[in-house]
């Protein structure tokens, strides 16, 4: 929790915090004045060299290179040596009130000079710039990190508190919000079926609501000359099976359902070369699948068959078919 409440405070807090100072450079010396420059010539610049020595102080890491210039202009005698001294001078200037007014660590402050070739108020100078030993925005980061530890240590009530435990006979109950279309599936299936007059493969589809309730429809084809005897004579024929019923499964964790439809079966007649209905009626029967790629279905169909010499016969020719398909299902789980 203390880490995370650091963690934001930091990620929000990080853009506030200053930037260090920028370089600062005070001209205007004038000819052959060094170190004993009138004081007053820092008086604009104070506001600016405070927010350096504040940079310094919050920064150990860091330290300033503090520079005295002097110009290219030559001096009659000793001039080799008057110019250097002049530029040192300054630089000492810059950093004594460095040390005496801001109370600088002396070791933080670093003295060069620059001998540029022009000449002007603007070459004869000092000036100051904090260099890091580490990238500023670790040096940030970390005084940052210690101010929200401080922070947090004054005010407690900043942490977060733990919850208290729920009682042993709370529940918690976690709703799923899904739009109403996850509720449905797809279901492909290819395989083979008996017919009262021969076998057939066929393939089935269908939709699906949360696995539970099943819309099928099945069809089957013969792809060589069948054969079925009927009242003692021996036809060989193509035959086609059109299906279509609602499977239910009651229960989620047994692979058991029930089918309820309608079928329909017919055979080629060679003379037209049209499909005749052999059979047709209601069915029902039941469906398990032993594993989730296989199913197989029985069904009893109470159906009258058509023969040759009679419209229809008795119910008592009833039948039954056996299908067994593999299955692939998408979607709509319960």
């Amino acid at each position: 929790m203390v880490r995370t409440l650091k963690l934001i405070l930091l990620l929000t807090g990080l853009a506030a915090i200053s930037a260090p100072a920028d370089d600062i450079l005070i001209p205007g010396f004038p000819l052959g004045v060094g170190r004993s420059v009138d004081a007053s010539i820092f008086e604009p610049y104070l506001p600016a060299l405070q927010a350096v020595a504040d940079t310094l102080k919050e920064n150990r890491n860091a330290y300033a290179i503090v520079s005295g210039s002097a110009d290219g202009n030559r001096f009659s005698a000793q001039h080799d040596a008057k110019n250097p001294t002049l530029a040192l001078g300054r630089a000492h200037a810059l950093r004594d009130l460095m040390v005496t007014r801001f109370e600088v660590n002396p070791r933080q402050l670093v003295v060069q000079t620059v001998e540029p070739e022009g000449k002007g108020d603007s070459l004869r100078s000092a000036g100051i710039r904090v260099v890091f030993e580490e990238d500023p925005i670790d040096i940030r980061i970390a005084s940052l990190e210690q101010w929200i530890e401080q922070h947090i240590n004054e005010h407690p009530s900043l942490v977060p508190q733990p919850m208290e435990p729920l009682p042993p006979e709370t529940t918690i109950v976690i709703e799923r919000s899904s739009s109403p279309l996850a509720d449905f599936g797809v279901k492909l299936g290819i395989g083979a079926s008996t017919t009262p007059f021969g076998s057939l493969p066929v393939a089935t589809g269908g939709v699906t609501w949360k696995r539970i309730v099943f819309v099928e429809a099945q069809f089957g084809h013969s792809i060589w000359l069948d054969g079925f005897e009927l009242r003692g004579v021996t036809f060989s024929t193509r035959q086609r099976l059109a299906s279509a019923y609602l499977a239910v499964y009651p229960w989620e964790t047994i692979p058991v359902g029930f089918v309820g439809g309608w079928k329909r079966a017919e055979t080629m007649d060679w003379d037209s070369f049209r499909y005749l209905r052999i059979s047709e009626g209601p069915m029902i029967g039941v469906r398990v699948e032993p594993l989730h790629w296989l199913s197989i279905t029985g069904t009893y169909t109470p159906a009258k068959q058509r023969t040759a010499t009679f419209a229809s016969s008795e119910n008592e020719f009833g039948q039954l078919a056996l299908s067994i398909s593999v299955i692939q299902i998408w979607g709509g789980d319960r």
